[in-house]
């Protein structure tokens, strides 16, 4: 089994984090709530 190195386990950080706030800035533009606009527009 390949081990991974460290610079591949900061990419996958890096990646994952970009994800999530990609579905953060979409869940706060998609929603008519203001509470859940300004929950997931915390992270920007």
């Amino acid at each position: 089994m390949k081990e991974k190195t460290e610079l591949e386990i900061l990419k996958n950080a890096i990646l994952l984090e970009r994800r999530a706030r990609a579905f953060y800035e979409t869940v706060a533009q998609g929603t008519e709530s203001k509470a859940v606009q300004w929950i997931f527009s915390i992270y920007e």
